[in-house]
């Protein structure tokens, strides 16, 4: 997560493929690395699926109105073409086209 100097509070807001809101939860407003479990603030698993994450700022208790994507990092379990595009299966069978990512590392 990136850091945010002004930020008195900062969440992390977890959306499914449909864009709803299926989580949010504090951050620390310094930044650094985040596990995120894929369950609920009450312990349930949440469905096999797409997210998207995206941080929310507040200054002041103020929320400030742009929102900031999060970098996503997850293993690649398969690379495959379909037709002329390279599909790449990450864990729990998530797909995605490869034009997607935007960096590579090593584990």
């Amino acid at each position: 997560m990136a850091q945010n100097d002004r930020a008195a509070r900062m969440e992390l807001v977890v959306m499914n493929s449909g864009g709803q809101v299926v989580q949010t939860q504090a951050i620390d407003p310094a930044g650094g690395r985040l596990r995120w479990t894929g369950e609920t603030e009450a312990g349930a698993a949440l469905p096999n699926g797409t997210y998207r994450f995206e941080t929310r700022a507040y200054i002041e208790g103020e929320e400030v109105p742009k929102t900031e994507p999060v970098p996503v990092f997850a293993r690649i379990h398969e690379a495959r073409m379909e037709g002329d595009q390279l599909r790449l299966v990450m864990a729990g069978g998530v797909e995605i086209a490869a034009d997607q990512v935007e960096a590579l590392r090593m584990p």
